[in-house]
């Protein structure tokens, strides 16, 4: 029997966390995240600023009329509350709490490409809006720009990002999933409309201006309509719970540390709680599951390049953007280097199934 402690007297069995616990850890991780979907009330700044930008093609650049798309953001806001009552009505009370242990997985995944640039420096990642969760079916997004790259209102330069757009999944319904990949497949070859968000807001925000008040929220320097790539991160459900459990111990080595340097009695603690803070930020940094989600990642946009057309305009154009994200996955697979062999994680079920699927396609 393997036993897995939080440090709460959590006790498990035969090799997964039982339902429970992973439920009390989920929303632990849940309710202290800083990942959070963005109030799309908040859009409606962006368009009185005339940041809300719509690109129909690799050039163009369009403001779109201000008074149409704050009527269009007004009907999506409904439509999101429509589909989001629907979800809770139709949904059964086991489902939703798999839903916030897959939300869980999401936050710690997040952390790990922010934080700890776990798909490269220049990758950054953030929670979409209500709508494109339930309109667009992700849930999250990657941005993949060059730090030093520039963005002028003052002259026609387009912020031109490659976003990554996630979907989390901890099903062990392989039709489940089958069908989003099914999906997604659709999407790659839909010209008229590839895979995208409604509502993007770019991690990349302006420089203030001189004039500007020191405590009015940083402006990204885009938002509206994006082009993804969309990806589907799967796990088996015993790998999901695992990893928030060392997620939540990672946030607890934290919150010791914390203690120590703020607690005049404990700060004779500090030389040990800071060794294993660091100790588990490593373990973290190198978790099996980065190199799960670079192998996924892989096998998807592979059979995505296969779907694709050179010859023609559009798909040239969305074969860039694929090109780009390859180039970041590739130099991620040469990190995983440190990741230690770990042969439960690496014959998860779910990779097993996406690869399967992915071949079939092609």
């Amino acid at each position: 029997m393997r036993k897995f402690e939080t440090g709460r007297g959590d006790v498990e069995n035969d090799g997964e966390i039982e339902h429970g616990v992973a439920l009390k850890i989920a929303r632990e991780i849940n309710s202290k995240s800083k990942f959070v979907q963005p109030d799309m009330n908040e859009f409606f700044r962006y368009i009185n600023l005339g940041k809300n930008i719509s690109r129909t093609d690799k050039t163009a650049k369009m403001i779109i009329d201000p008074k149409a798309e704050r009527e269009q953001l007004q009907a999506r806001m409904a439509k999101a509350a429509e589909l989001e009552e629907k979800w809770k009505q139709t949904t059964s009370p086991f489902e939703k709490e798999v839903k916030e242990i897959s939300d869980a997985v999401e936050v710690a995944i997040l952390e790990m490409i922010e934080q700890y640039s776990c798909l490269g420096d220049n990758v950054h990642g953030s929670k979409t809006s209500k709508y494109d969760d339930f309109c667009n079916n992700t849930d999250a997004y990657g941005e993949i720009y060059d730090e030093s790259a520039e963005f002028s209102d003052e002259d026609e330069a387009r912020w031109d990002p490659v976003v990554v757009g996630f979907g989390f999944d901890i099903t062990t319904n392989k039709d489940k999933l089958h069908d989003k990949l099914d999906r997604n497949l659709g999407k790659i070859r839909n010209r008229q409309e590839r895979a995208h968000l409604d509502n993007f807001i770019s991690t990349k925000k302006e420089e203030a201006k001189e004039d500007q008040d020191e405590e009015e929220t940083p402006v990204p320097v885009l938002t509206g309509f994006m082009e993804i790539v969309p990806i589907i991160i799967a796990l088996e459900s015993k790998h999901a719970k695992e990893f928030i459990l060392f997620f939540s111990q990672l946030k607890e080595a934290f919150r010791k540390n914390s203690e120590a340097n703020t607690t005049p009695e404990l700060r004779h603690t500090k030389p040990q709680r800071s060794a294993e803070l660091q100790a588990i930020k490593n373990k973290f940094k190198n978790h099996p599951i980065k190199r799960l989600m670079v192998n996924q990642i892989y096998m998807q946009i592979n059979g995505y390049i296969h779907e694709l057309d050179p010859d023609n305009e559009k798909d040239s154009a969305y074969l860039e953007k694929i090109d780009k994200l390859k180039d970041v996955v590739e130099k991620a697979f040469d990190d995983c280097r440190d990741v230690p062999d770990n042969s439960d994680w690496e014959n998860d079920l779910m990779t097993k199934r996406i690869k399967e699927k992915m071949l079939k396609a092609n």
